[in-house]
């Protein structure tokens, strides 16, 4: 199982630069998916080619955001996908957990 460690402060902002954050969002529909590594720019534009339906995403540095339209288990922006188009390890966490984490740090 890979391990991403991240700096407290790094991950404030992370939390903090969720671009679909507002009072009308489902938080059971969120989730952040940590890179091991920034991935390249050939391979991001490549996987913004996909289509996704009405599930929306923003990969920024080593993050993607993630808010799903239904279900996780029903969208075909998965994990494993992510890993796959991008060539990265990437780890997922949903939106509560996440923000558990950040308070934990706090």
């Amino acid at each position: 199982m890979p391990t991403i460690v991240i700096e407290a402060s790094n991950y404030k902002k992370i939390i903090a630069d969720n671009p679909f954050i507002n009072e009308q969002v489902d938080i059971k529909k969120l989730y952040l998916i940590f890179l091991v590594e920034k991935p390249n720019s050939e391979a991001v534009e490549t996987f913004n080619q996909l289509d996704f339906a009405l599930d929306e995403y923003v990969i920024k540095n080593k993050v993607i955001y993630i808010q799903y339209e239904d279900k996780i288990s029903e969208s075909k922006l998965s994990t494993t996908i992510i890993e796959r188009k991008l060539a990265v390890v990437a780890i997922a966490r949903n939106w509560r957990t996440s923000i558990k984490l950040l308070n934990l740090i706090k």
